[in-house]
Parts: C-alpha cells; sequence; structure tokens
C-alpha cells in the first residue's frame, strides 16, 4: 500500500467539524494506517484544499508535507538499499561456492 495525503481543514464556527478532500476509510481498517492528513487552515472549502495543497503560499501544512513526503522517501531508500545489500551477499556466496568448487574440485 502506498501512502496517501489528504488535506484537512481544521473545525470553525461555521463547521463545528474537521473537514477533508475524501471519504477516508473507517479508523478500524488496517488501510486506515496509510492515510496521512495535512492541516491546511488558510483555505475555505474542501476544494481549495485539495487543489492548493501543492501550493506553500496558499498552505500553511506545505512544509510539513514536505517533510513527511521526504521522511517516505528515505525509509524507501533505506529498505530498497537493505535489499540491495541482502542480495549482493547471496551473489558473493554464490561466486565463493563457485570458485571452491571449481579450485577444489567437486567433492
Amino acid at each position: 500500500m502506498v501512502d496517501s495525503f489528504y488535506v484537512r481543514l481544521p473545525p470553525t464556527q461555521a463547521f463545528p467539524d474537521e473537514r477533508t478532500f475524501i471519504l477516508l476509510p473507517p479508523t478500524t481498517w488496517p488501510s486506515f494506517q496509510f492515510f496521512t492528513p495535512i492541516s491546511n487552515s488558510l483555505v475555505a472549502s474542501e476544494t481549495d484544499a485539495h487543489t492548493r495543497m501543492f501550493n506553500g503560499s496558499l498552505n500553511d501544512g506545505f512544509y510539513d508535507l514536505g517533510l513527511r513526503t521526504v521522511e517516505i522517501l528515505r525509509r524507501a531508500i533505506d529498505e530498497a538499499k537493505h535489499i540491495d545489500e541482502d542480495e549482493q551477499r547471496k551473489q558473493n556466496r554464490r561466486k565463493s561456492r563457485t570458485k571452491s568448487i571449481v579450485a577444489d574440485g567437486p567433492a
């Protein structure tokens, strides 16, 4: 599953509950953990929040969105590095076994 950012508008006098542009899965569903809220208190509507989420001057949560995105990318790169390192170790073991068999002859 991929992380999904969504804009959350904080409660106001006119709207006492927070609002979002999307319909979130129930918090009890396993997929809920992959939805990450980004607050924006500079816009008036859910549509404006959604269409302006990548505009730093119209989204006071823009910097947080950038930080969270960088963290996701860092984790993905770290995971890929570990996979590459594991694969490299496996290949090195195969090569050393092959060299040993060639040098010593079959057992």
